[in-house]
């Protein structure tokens, strides 16, 4: 069934493709009875012409194959560009989460128990700016008494993936106060 609009990208592609085999084979006629004149029998100019047209459409049907695959790759490149861009917005999404929570929140390690990254709520309760937590070893930030506990979160943390406290901090006044922390 044919599309009924003309100005179809399809039917304007037939017809360009058309004209271009049309002008390129008048133009091969021209030029050989040119060169040949009546010199060539009618076997050896139709075997001329068979030839010419073969290459012809293999050099039309490698360009047509080869842009669908250059199309198709620009659309997996899309696609891919696409999901790295979701990810990098998702990403980006858990970091403010993260970042301007009203929770103190922390990141450490649990081999070096050394503060990776802190958000602003975590610094304010701890009385220090965040630059000053990150690379601490966790126990600076509590009281002597409960630097013991602390060990014990870590490794909850670790099976859990997360941990929530109630513990006393160590103000950088020496000042302690009692918080919840996420």
């Amino acid at each position: 069934m044919m599309p009924n609009n003309l100005m179809d990208s399809a039917n304007w592609k037939t017809l360009w493709v058309f004209s271009i085999t049309l002008l390129v084979l008048t133009g091969y006629e021209l030029a050989k009875q040119f060169v040949f004149g009546d010199k060539l029998s009618l076997w050896q100019s139709h075997a001329i012409t068979i030839i010419f047209t073969a290459a012809l459409s293999a050099v039309y049907f490698w360009a047509f194959f080869r842009s669908r695959e250059l199309n198709l790759e620009h659309r997996k490149n899309v696609a891919v560009q696409k999901d790295q861009q979701e990810k990098e917005l998702t990403l980006q999404k858990w970091a403010n989460a993260f970042e301007f929570g009203a929770h103190g929140m922390v990141i450490a390690d649990s081999i070096t128990n050394r503060f990776i990254a802190c958000n602003r709520a975590f610094a304010r309760i701890a009385g220090r700016r965040t630059e000053e937590i990150v690379g601490l070893d966790v126990h600076e930030v509590f009281v002597p008494t409960e630097r013991a506990n602390i060990d014990q979160f870590v490794a909850q943390a670790e099976s859990a993936g997360h941990v929530s406290y109630e513990t006393w901090w160590v103000f950088r006044s020496i000042v302690t106060t009692r918080s919840g922390l996420s």
